[in-house]
């Protein structure tokens, strides 16, 4: 769906007074178990937004799951295996800054940021461009020049 598409399901939703539901099903969104089971339904079906969603709760450890950094890399990885710009562009990111659960790598940082840039994920051809800009600031350019 475009971002129009589900701002104006949003807008509709919220017009109306009733309550937020996925435009698809139409199904209530529910609290934030019913979205986890929902979530956990989805992988079955290979849904690399599902994957991408339990890896960053479980990254983060968001209420009601527990922190568990090697069962989210393995998700937020699924996601990115599936083809989720979204997944690549945090795991770029998460590798090219370094975070308490993965150590700065600067090739898997740029595997992971182009293929998000590929995808047409913005902010990684912004990251793409500082993470070049050190060792080839021409190159580095380029990619702030294509995200502008």
């Amino acid at each position: 769906m475009c971002d129009g598409c589900i701002y104006t399901q949003r807008v509709t939703t919220l017009d109306s007074g009733t309550e937020f539901c996925c435009p698809f099903c139409r199904d209530p969104a529910g609290d934030v178990n019913d979205c986890i089971k929902k979530s956990e339904k989805r992988l079955k079906y290979g849904d690399c937004e599902a994957y991408y969603t339990l890896g960053a709760r479980y990254l983060e450890g968001t209420p009601p799951l527990k922190q568990d950094t090697k069962k989210g890399l393995e998700l937020m990885n699924q996601a990115a295996e599936l083809g989720s710009e979204v997944a690549h562009h945090s795991l770029g990111a998460a590798y090219a800054y370094g975070t308490i659960y993965l150590k700065k790598d600067n090739q898997k940082a740029l595997h992971h940021l182009r293929l998000a840039a590929i995808g047409g994920f913005l902010e990684s051809r912004y990251m793409l461009g500082k993470v070049y800009r050190p060792q080839n600031p021409m190159l580095g350019y380029k990619h702030f020049i294509i995200a502008a």
